[in-house]
């Protein structure tokens, strides 16, 4: 009779409970994946998400799947779309939603402006225009503003707009922004390719977007679209009806309590266009060509004292489903664009 030595014995007890180990985990898995998966991401966020990648082989092998992180994309920046993404546009950004999440989640921008901003939990800059940020350098000293002696406060981004992770997978260049304004505005881009155009808006203004060379700005006391690209030599700039009026003017005393309304702006760096939504809502491309030899901000102009905005740049979910016009735009692009260009790149 054969009688394996005590060493070889237990090498190969050690192998057979490793190997019901793995698939006992294996199984594990396999009903996570069936029945948990989709709960757990459900509530969990991107950086923890990442971190489960080092809890067990089997999380990191699920983690890999693009089909993971499309729920998780659909989860946190389509909750609200009742419509699902188009079968084209799913297929193209699939093995690309993992990198797509991630530059999401770092849509941030530094921001120019004299207000008071924070960022809030969600990610997005919340901004007042408060009277005690509301100063001016006078004589070498700081001399303080009447409250009421002033009414606007620009705000734009300290850096050009970048296209967003899904569109530069598709291969198109759409940038897009929201401003929930509560109060009244302008919402739009300025500007900063030389010194005098960056110290036109942003920190120090008191102007709205189109006044001043090159910017162009939806307004929402009349709903007019102003531009000045230097082209015009008319004070404030040319004007051109565009969409409906939105936000309040009133003054803060008088004001009554009111929702918010969320301005969508849209340019794409391709064809020069400018479009807008009103809470979700697309109201069509801007009645004027962008000035080709610009590099353009974000911008925003509270109308008053007391207005307020908060800005998503792509951190949380946009009011409109911005994957669908991406989509339309890499459908309609003339030239013949290999789909997967690179996320991480630009």
């Amino acid at each position: 009779m054969d009688v394996k030595p005590p060493q070889k014995r237990v090498k190969q007890q050690q192998q057979c409970e490793q190997h019901d180990d793995d698939e006992q985990q294996k199984r594990l898995g396999d009903a996570l994946d069936a029945d948990l998966l989709g709960v757990c991401i459900s509530f969990l966020d991107y950086m923890s998400l990442v971190t489960c990648q080092s809890v067990s082989k089997e999380w990191h092998r699920i983690l890999q799947y693009p089909l993971v992180w499309e729920q998780f994309y659909a989860t946190m920046w389509r909750p609200k779309c009742s419509a699902p993404l188009p079968p084209g546009y799913r297929r193209a950004l699939l093995p690309h939603f993992k990198d797509v999440c991630a530059a999401r989640m770092a849509s941030q921008c530094a921001l120019s402006t004299r207000a008071r901003s924070w960022v809030r939990d969600n990610g997005n800059v919340f901004v007042y225009n408060d009277a005690m940020y509301l100063r001016t350098f006078c004589m070498g000293g700081i001399e303080s503003i009447h409250t009421e002696s002033i009414r606007t406060e620009s705000i734009r981004t300290e850096s050009t707009l970048r296209p967003l992770a899904s569109a530069r997978a598709l291969g198109v260049n759409v940038c897009y922004f929201e401003a929930s304004i509560l109060g009244c505005g302008s919402v739009g881009i300025a500007s900063i390719s030389t010194t005098a155009e960056r110290v036109a808006y942003g920190f120090g203004s008191q102007s709205h977007l189109g006044w001043f060379p090159v910017s162009y700005g939806y307004h929402g006391d009349d709903g007019l679209l102003y531009w000045n690209d230097c082209k015009m030599r008319i004070v404030g700039g040319a004007q051109r009806a565009y969409g409906p009026s939105w936000g309040d003017a009133t003054s803060l005393r008088r004001r009554q309590a009111a929702a918010s309304v969320t301005i969508g702006c849209g340019f794409c760096l391709d064809t020069r266009q400018l479009f807008y939504t009103l809470d979700g809502r697309f109201l069509g491309l801007a009645p004027v060509t962008i000035k080709p030899s610009c590099a353009f901000a974000a911008a925003v102009s509270l109308h008053q004292i007391g207005d307020s905005v908060e800005i998503n740049f792509g951190c949380s979910a946009f009011k409109f489903d911005i994957d669908a016009y991406i989509w339309e735009s890499a459908r309609a692009d003339s030239g013949a664009r290999a789909f997967g260009h690179s996320v991480r790149a630009a």
